[in-house]
């Protein structure tokens, strides 16, 4: 007999309060001048023995230069120290703990060509990689050319055990113009943005594995070059990364409130305020926004309901996988849909009823399984329960 694999939703209801931010300018760089600023910034040097990069660092100005209000790093086909290629990667000297970063950049383009803005801590307080955390502002890949990447590694979240909070940013033209990456980092959650749209948010749930990050952090910038297989040789269009600015914020200790939704009413994916696990995709051309939802995530919305009742949920998801059961509950109620397979990845309406007190509460969604996930339309049916 076959085993059948099934996909559970459940939802359910808690409270959840919020506040908002101003910014004050701390620290900057403008590249200005005719070199690089030593008293901001240090050259890293050699080779990164992390990842199978393929580069060597160096101070050259081949590699790294400051002219015409740029900071400019190229990469170079050099064989430097068994290394077939050069760049640079500079580091911050001084550091932050929470605050918003922008930085204004054009990337590079071609096959194993890897830009990063990153920020790494100080010290590793909590113990070696990913332990402490790393904070990914903004990585490019080569194989996503319109994807811009943002992530927070930690003990439970890194790509060694194949979990990550990671968010994409569908740009196409992140090598043709300039952008800028943000980074609002708070004392309860952090958040990711390009251009001022947000495509990322996680939240503190109050424990180091998940959350390490309440300690200085540096800058780090750089364009490191990726190992390449068989048949996919190293091609690029565009060997420089430019950078017109970095500039640090100085806010309050805690995020901006989230959105609140008004039930009735549709609730698009993306507008949550508390997640784990599920990567959010944000296309800029298409104005839509789907998750993709795995194992163990989790998304939260807030939400106001205008009177308590029964209300039909009306969701927009596609399922790739197998045959799936949607299990949807609260405290009073509980009800169990088939979600059909869809080959084509396209999204399917699937209705769930809940019942729903009258006021402030959230709807939180948790998967067992692997779905994309768009709109939620949540319309009241009545006043009373429907029991099972």
């Amino acid at each position: 007999m076959k085993k059948q694999i099934y996909l559970i939703l459940i939802l359910f209801i808690t409270t959840n309060i919020s506040v908002f931010a101003q910014w004050e300018l701390i620290w900057s760089d403008d590249f200005d001048e005719t070199s690089l600023d030593t008293t901001k910034w240090l050259y890293a040097t050699g080779i990164n023995p992390h990842n199978n990069e393929q580069q060597y660092y160096t101070d050259l100005e081949e590699n790294i230069r400051v002219n015409d209000g740029l900071l400019t790093i190229e990469v170079l086909e050099k064989e430097v120290e068994g290394k077939d290629y050069t760049s640079a990667r500079l580091n911050s000297k001084e550091t932050w703990c929470y605050g918003k970063m922008e930085i204004k950049a054009k990337l590079t383009k071609g096959v194993g060509v890897w830009p990063a803005i990153w920020m790494y801590p100080e010290n590793e307080i909590y113990g070696n990689w990913p332990r402490s955390g790393e904070i990914d502002i903004m990585e490019y890949w080569s194989w996503d050319s319109v994807g811009i990447y943002g992530n927070a590694h930690c003990e439970e979240f890194n790509h060694m055990k194949h979990a990550e909070r990671q968010g994409r940013f569908a740009n196409a033209t992140p090598s043709e113009e300039f952008h800028v990456y943000g980074l609002e980092w708070y004392k309860d959650q952090m958040t990711w943005l390009v251009d001022g749209k947000v495509f990322l948010t996680i939240y503190n749930d109050n424990t180091i594995e998940s959350y390490p990050f309440d300690h200085p952090f540096k800058f780090i910038l750089n364009v490191a070059v990726e190992s390449v297989g068989p048949g996919n040789e190293h091609t690029w269009i565009k060997r420089t990364m430019e950078i017109d600015y970095v500039k640090v914020y100085k806010g309050p200790e805690n995020g901006p409130e989230a959105e609140v939704h008004n039930i009735p009413g549709t609730i698009k994916a993306d507008a949550f305020y508390k997640f784990k696990g599920a990567k959010k995709e944000a296309n800029t051309i298409q104005y839509n926004t789907d998750l993709l939802l795995h194992n163990t995530d989790f998304l939260s919305y807030n939400t106001n309901c205008e009177k308590q009742g029964l209300y039909n949920i009306k969701m927009e998801i596609a399922n790739t996988d197998t045959l799936c059961l949607l299990n949807i509950k609260s405290k009073n109620q509980k009800t169990t849909v088939e979600v059909p397979v869809n080959k084509t990845n396209v999204l399917t309406s699937i209705d769930a009823q809940l019942f729903l007190s009258k006021g402030l509460q959230t709807i939180d969604i948790s998967s067992s399984g692997n779905l994309k996930l768009s709109d939620l339309n949540i319309e009241f049916i009545s006043e009373k329960a429907v029991k099972n």
